[in-house]
């Protein structure tokens, strides 16, 4: 399995795309959701594509969002929003009295 300063292995990428495959597709009885999967399964021995890891990152995303109700773009915002903020009150603490 692949980990910090590993490398991904098909075999690695395949059993995450077989999971999301599994949960946004078709699926199997009373699985899945029904939708389109983006991903692939990728050969043993291949170089793992630039879009290859954007088609599973995207499916997992929008099993996340299904999930949630939140779109992962509103997170990404939620969280850089705050983050400047922090920035802000970090190099001028005299404005947190005005937040109060």
């Amino acid at each position: 399995m692949a980990g910090r300063g590993t490398r991904a292995t098909a075999t690695d990428f395949n059993n995450i795309q077989s999971t999301v495959s599994s949960v946004m597709g078709l699926g199997s009885g009373q699985t899945g959701y029904g939708q389109a999967v983006a991903s692939s399964p990728v050969a043993a021995g291949s170089v793992i594509s630039t879009t290859q890891w954007t088609n599973i990152r995207s499916d997992m995303s929008k099993a996340r969002q299904h999930q949630t109700n939140v779109a992962v773009v509103e997170l990404l915002l939620e969280l850089l929003t705050a983050t400047c903020a922090l920035q802000s009150l970090k190099e001028q603490p005299q404005q947190l009295y005005l937040l109060t």
